[in-house]
């Protein structure tokens, strides 16, 4: 997989890592999700936001921080796979923990700039989300130290590239997030009853909550794989990858 990827074969690519590294992706994905998720679905059942406001921040507080460490460990194996290598799960999960709080405010900058793009006319939104959307593997992967530098990075790596990027994760989240999205309107159609939410509702936001558990790997092995991809492209990745295996031993 050390060579540029069209569109298609980065897809598939995608689609093929995530079969092969399923149960460790699936074992990040819940350590680092269910809790948030579960914590979401029991305060609407309960009665929503208004009810439980402390539980709430909770909630949004741990998906951050969880999230974070997630997308670390994620990056961390599917990066080991590309490389020919491989790493346990305990053991990407223990390496993230020194990430947290760049990813974070990688995240939180980001997401601030991206919706004031957004603000703007939507079409600036559009090309910040996806000039930044290598950010994240950029940071894990070259141990950079300050989130705006990781900004910089994607930013530089993306140019001429942004198009497919934006196209390859608009594509990603129509197939992963239709069935989410019809499990909700279903769920929000039958699933109240004066107010609170009915078993039936219950159980389809759980449904729901395994969906994301399920499909939210996939986009961290995507955004991995374009970012080797434009390093491939842009800086001879492969080449370097071959030379350094073609090093005679000291």
């Amino acid at each position: 997989m050390l060579r540029p990827l069209s569109l298609g074969e980065a897809l598939d690519g995608s689609l093929a890592v995530y079969r092969q590294l399923f149960r460790q992706l699936l074992g990040v994905s819940f350590a680092t999700q269910a809790v948030p998720l579960a914590l979401g679905a029991y305060i609407e059942a309960a009665g929503g936001l208004l009810l439980y406001p402390g539980l709430w921040f909770l909630g949004i507080v741990l998906a951050l921080v969880l999230g974070a460490l997630g997308t670390a460990a994620s990056t961390f194996i599917v990066s080991e796979h590309y490389l020919g290598r491989s790493i346990a799960t305990g053991q990407a999960l223990r390496q993230s923990r020194e990430y947290l709080g760049r990813l974070l405010a990688l995240t939180l900058a980001s997401g601030l700039v991206v919706g004031v793009g957004l603000i703007l006319f939507i079409i600036p939104g559009i090309i910040l989300f996806s000039g930044l959307i290598v950010g994240t593997p950029a940071l894990v992967i070259e141990n950079i130290r300050q989130s705006t530098d990781a900004m910089r990075r994607s930013w530089s790596l993306s140019v001429g590239y942004r198009r497919k990027l934006f196209v390859a994760y608009l594509l990603a989240f129509l197939l992963l997030l239709v069935p989410s999205l019809a499990i909700t309107w279903i769920s929000s159609a039958i699933g109240v009853e004066g107010g609170v939410v009915s078993p039936a509702g219950f159980g389809l936001r759980l449904i729901e909550a395994l969906l994301q558990i399920l499909t939210y790997p996939f986009l961290y092995v995507l955004t991995t794989l374009l970012y080797y991809d434009l390093r491939v492209r842009k800086e001879g990745f492969d080449l370097e990858m071959l030379a350094s295996t073609l090093q005679p031993a000291a």
